[in-house]
């Protein structure tokens, strides 16, 4: 059960990173806001 958390905190800091990046090339000020964007929500 450790190793699948492990696992998926290595993958959520993965996933963090190319969302940053993402937000990055979108202009937006950060994930959180690309995540809005994103979902239609403000």
């Amino acid at each position: 059960a450790n190793d699948d958390v492990v696992v998926l905190h290595r993958g959520t800091i993965r996933w963090a990173g190319r969302a940053d990046r993402l937000a990055a090339d979108l202009g937006v000020a950060s994930t959180a806001e690309a995540f809005a964007s994103l979902t239609g929500s403000e």
